[in-house]
């Protein structure tokens, strides 16, 4: 199943980007343009549009578009990507679908909003702590490097690369206290079913 939408920009200011199955679209100055986006699988990814005045960083496995006072999380998320990116090739290998595609994450304004990802675009507050960031940018890099139809093998596979990052960085107990910092909420989510 596929998908085609055209978006018609009206009023943008200054540096604003759209964003749309993953992919940065820099719409045209004239305000009547209109920029097609096409969603090709939506199997396992969500139609997402996300449009704002946006500052890039731009690195070899990641563009970053950012909030402008938000420059150091930005910074620290393509740390995080440049740590991570060694660790996920190591691992998984690369099996991207396209050679040269790269994750993108968008920040969002609110610090206490759920991260949300849609095939290689990643919605998240990037005022996070280091060990946030990092262990999202293994998920995100997990995702993109050995993409799968299945969201049990995609998911599972992301996890299984956190948790054997960090058996690698901190042995068993890091792994250990990892788990049990989330047992609450797995014990919270399955009281409620």
């Amino acid at each position: 199943v596929a998908m085609k939408v055209a978006v018609t920009p009206s009023g943008l200011l200054g540096q604003a980007k759209l964003f749309c199955d993953g992919r940065r679209t820099e719409p045209a100055s004239d305000a009547a343009a209109s920029v097609e986006c096409s969603f090709d699988s939506l199997a396992t990814t969500v139609p997402l549009f996300v449009m704002g005045n946006f500052d890039s960083l731009d690195q070899s496995a990641v563009s970053i578009a950012y909030l402008a006072d938000h420059k150091s999380g930005a910074d620290n998320y393509a740390e995080a990507v440049e740590e991570s990116a060694p660790f996920v090739d190591k691992w998984l290998g690369n099996h991207r679908e396209a050679p040269d595609s790269k994750a993108e994450v968008v920040d969002l304004p609110d610090a206490d909003a759920a991260p949300f990802e849609s095939g290689n675009l990643l919605l998240m507050p990037l005022m996070a702590k280091d060990s946030t960031l990092l262990l999202s940018a293994l998920q995100l890099l997990t995702h993109l490097n050995f993409p799968s139809p299945r969201p049990w093998i995609s998911d599972g596979l992301a996890h299984y690369a956190q948790l054997a990052f960090l058996q690698e960085r901190g042995g068993r107990p890091a792994v250990l206290d990892y788990l049990q910092s989330h047992r609450d909420a797995l014990l919270a989510s399955e009281n409620n079913s």
